[in-house]
């Protein structure tokens, strides 16, 4: 940035005017290029959450996500109509990122959902093994044995 001018309004402090430089333009050129085509990997507090959700019980686990999808679902319902709004007085080329941002609270949606089923049917694989472990049966040891050699995410 480079500065291009000062101003004052009435009694109100000094304004600085800035513009941005040639090579700034390019900075924000190649970067906005960096951001869109290179995917990014990151670990959330839900990511976290699973990756230790053994230390909760599996009827507990179905209670959160049950809450967590229920919040979710609410977002989406949310977002959906501001956006909807937003449309009728901005461009769509300026709310792609709402609705990017729309299109994953859906797609975690629809994975919650899928786990929650799981555990509620019953199909989640060891869920008896899983269950034994909160009942005071200890942890199945072909679990122990992974947790043992299992390396965390790179």
């Amino acid at each position: 940035l480079e500065v291009v001018g000062t101003s004052r309004q009435g009694a109100r402090p000094e304004r600085t005017v800035y513009q941005i430089t040639e090579a700034g333009r390019a900075e924000l050129v190649d970067w906005t290029r960096d951001l869109l085509a290179s995917p990014e990997s990151g670990y959330t507090s839900f990511t976290a959450g699973l990756s230790v959700q053994v230390v909760l019980p599996p009827g507990e686990i179905a209670e959160l996500l049950q809450a967590r999808l229920a919040a979710l679902e609410d977002a989406i319902v949310t977002r959906r109509s501001a956006l909807a709004e937003d449309l009728k007085t901005v461009p769509r080329l300026f709310l792609v990122e709402d609705e990017y941002a729309i299109a994953m609270v859906e797609a975690e949606a629809a994975w919650v959902r899928g786990l929650l089923a799981e555990l509620t049917s019953g199909t989640f694989p060891d869920l008896a093994g899983w269950q034994a472990f909160h009942d005071g049966g200890g942890m199945p040891q072909e679990l122990a044995d992974l947790a043992e050699r299992s390396e965390p995410p790179g």
